[in-house]
């Protein structure tokens, strides 16, 4: 129902945008013709072949990038994904150290408490033998 809502709103701007400008104004905005090609494969996915499920995703991956448009001009938007682009590199050290430190709590589970008998709580499936099954 999203894609239909949204969908309808591009193509609302479009014929607005077109009945309002022209077609030559149009198409002189490089922006207008990426909105016109969005809606127009839109069109293509969602109804001459609605069968094609990737077409349809890359679609949408592609709708995302109006947020661009958007970001160009919100310089505190703006500032605040470069903040969060330049920070990623980083991001990933902090993901490292977190897996290091619950594969430690993992192997300390195992050996602490590997050797609990089975009863009401623990059986063949439910135990602390391994953490890798």
């Amino acid at each position: 129902i999203s894609d239909s809502v949204f969908f309808a709103f591009f193509i609302l701007e479009m014929v607005v945008k077109l009945l309002g400008m022209g077609y030559k104004a149009y198409l002189k905005d490089w922006w207008n013709i990426y909105d016109g090609s969005i809606v127009i494969g839109t069109v293509f996915t969602m109804y001459i072949v609605p069968s094609l499920q990737v077409a349809a995703q890359v679609g949408r991956i592609f709708r995302v990038g109006r947020i661009a448009r958007v970001i160009r001009n919100a310089k505190g938007i703006r500032t605040l994904l470069n903040t969060v682009r330049l920070s990623l590199p980083y991001m990933f050290n902090i993901i490292l150290l977190l897996f290091l430190l619950y594969f430690c709590y993992a192997v300390i589970g195992v050996s602490l408490f590997g050797e609990i008998k089975y009863g009401r709580a623990l059986n063949e499936f439910h135990n602390f033998n391994s953490f890798t099954e």
